[in-house]
């Protein structure tokens, strides 16, 4: 019958278009996951290629952040693997060996806070510092020259200039050593807006490398 003909040949056209849409559709879905996979891949890459070879990861909460739950070594990591560099600072030779040895040193003893407010890291050595208006367990069993080495780190990171002067008084290591000649409080850096902002990355790096 030329009607059922008709009717078989229309039939057939329309199935192999319905697959043809449907397997687009698979592909485009499949390009939108692998676009997404490249675009963090790239963005982790990037990050990773902001930070010098040989340098010091040091990333912490502006500021006195106060938290109601703590902040652990895997809060701290995760939160600095995630953000972009603030900024870069050159050290001298002695002062940027010296960093690397006290990071290594706290590393290797395993000592860390119990609720982060900074973290560093250098090459696989890596560690977290609690918020210095009181001294926690590591600053407590430290001899002078390693809390001043402390107070170094958070001085030339420039983390104190996140704290205003009047709370700067507070703070023990401050009580020990003074307050450094170059403190400058910058209100741009203080601790006021959501998580992210209140995060600072700072990458040291060796001045005569």
């Amino acid at each position: 019958m030329p009607n059922g003909v008709l009717h078989v040949e229309m039939e057939k056209p329309l199935g192999i278009m319905y697959d043809k849409t449907k397997k687009e559709m698979v592909m485009k879905f499949l390009y939108i996951i692998i676009t997404l996979f490249v675009v963090v891949g790239c963005k982790t890459k990037v990050r990773n290629d902001c930070v010098a070879k040989d340098s010091i990861v040091v990333t912490y909460y502006r500021g006195h952040y106060e938290s109601f739950d703590a902040v652990s070594f895997e809060d701290m990591k995760q939160m600095s693997d995630r953000k972009m560099p603030n900024e870069t600072i050159s050290l001298d030779s002695t002062l940027f060996r010296k960093f690397k040895g006290f990071i290594k040193k706290v590393s290797r003893d395993r000592l860390s806070a119990d609720d982060a407010r900074f973290y560093l890291k250098c090459h696989k050595d890596e560690i977290t510092m609690g918020i210095p208006v009181h001294l926690h367990a590591l600053q407590e069993q430290a001899d002078k020259s390693l809390r001043y080495t402390i107070y170094q780190i958070l001085w030339k990171t420039k983390y104190f200039n996140t704290v205003k002067e009047g709370s700067l008084k507070y703070v023990l290591l401050i009580k020990e050593f003074g307050i450094p000649d170059d403190y400058r409080y910058d209100e741009t850096s203080s601790c006021s807006g959501k998580m992210p902002s209140k995060l600072k990355k700072i990458i040291l790096i060796e001045s005569n490398k």
